[in-house]
């Protein structure tokens, strides 16, 4: 989930916030909850008030000032002037430590209890729509394309809608995936209906306000096609050289990105060296606990899932039931680690 999301979550549970690491103990415990299955958490840590003065949430406690020494080297660096959020993380050389992120990024996420902090970082959150999971790139029929009806067309044959990138995350993922790459690709937005007025194909809620200039979508001068321009595509602005969204003539043959729309998002309450048994549908193997809790969220029968570590990754156990309601099940298991979901 976003930084914003992951707060929000934290806060529902009671007198709960985002993580103010404040000692040595506390940045030790969190880096033990650093592995190979979650490796990345947000903490409560940004510069949102003001940039490049990152500040902790809880502005009473004495240390509100972040210290420099828990930075990864290099860190913070504001790529694309879009990172304002503190993850904590282990780095390229197995160090552990912060790093800024784009706050609209998707993570789990570390919640502290201020009325017992001793023990209250048990809960975390997830949003297990994973992003790279969720889109597939078309290079169009014998390499010549579609217009942007047989895209739309053609996405939905394959079960599938014309994409909706809809947040900067998604935008940011889709201009990494595509960044060896020149071609242009249909995505979903589109003012077909009614000349200006910018609406996604699958999400027509999501409207994309044209002087939105913090999301830095839109390429430079764009949109400008007027009436022979209703459709939009997927393009590296010729001035940046960074791909944005750029309105084109709906006939035009491109390639396109359709979006696979699966997922529930839910949070989880996760608990290490636990398992819930007697209640296990079925296993897959994984290599971390996001990919396990995704497994969950495909399958509406799935409501808890155990990650088992094996001697190459884990194998997940989906579960129709969840600890409140069979706790008599819910048992210690060395290295395990449970996750419910609502």
């Amino acid at each position: 989930m976003s930084w914003s999301n992951a707060r929000d979550y934290c806060q529902s549970l009671g007198n709960v916030d985002l993580l103010v690491i404040n000692s040595d103990e506390e940045r030790d415990y969190v880096r033990s909850l650093t592995n190979e299955a979650v490796d990345a958490y947000w903490i409560g840590l940004s510069d949102l008030d003001n940039e490049g003065d990152y500040r902790w949430i809880n502005k009473n406690r004495d240390q509100e000032k972040y210290p420099g020494w828990l930075w990864h080297a290099g860190e913070p660096n504001n790529i694309l002037g879009l990172e304002d959020c503190g993850r904590f993380t282990k780095g390229s050389v197995n160090v552990h430590g912060v790093e800024d992120k784009s706050c609209l990024d998707l993570l789990w996420a570390i919640c502290e209890d201020d009325d017992d902090p001793c023990t209250a970082k048990q809960y975390y959150s997830v949003d297990s729509c994973d992003i790279s999971d969720r889109y597939v790139e078309h290079f169009g029929l014998l390499n010549v394309g579609y217009n942007w009806n047989g895209a739309k067309t053609s996405c939905a044959d394959d079960g599938r809608v014309i994409a909706s990138l809809s947040t900067e995350a998604e935008v940011r993922y889709m201009r990494q995936m595509f960044l060896n790459n020149d071609h242009e690709y249909w995505i979903g937005l589109n003012d077909k209906d009614e000349e200006g007025v910018w609406k996604w194909e699958s999400h027509p809620e999501y409207g994309e306000e044209l002087d939105d200039l913090e999301n830095h979508r839109w390429n430079l001068h764009e949109p400008n096609g007027g009436l022979l321009e209703d459709c939009v595509e997927f393009k590296i602005d010729p001035e940046t050289g960074i791909r944005g969204f750029n309105d084109e003539s709906c006939y035009s043959l491109r390639s396109f990105i359709c979006e696979l729309i699966y997922c529930r998002e839910a949070n989880a309450f996760v608990e290490y060296d636990h398992r819930f048994v007697n209640h296990v549908m079925y296993s897959v193997n994984v290599t971390r606990l996001s990919r396990c809790a995704k497994a969950c969220l495909k399958d509406t029968a799935c409501q808890s899932v155990n990650l088992v570590p094996i001697e190459y990754g884990y194998v997940c156990e989906l579960s129709n039931n969840t600890r409140n309601a069979s706790a008599s099940d819910y048992v210690e298991h060395n290295g395990g680690v449970y996750a419910g979901f609502p």
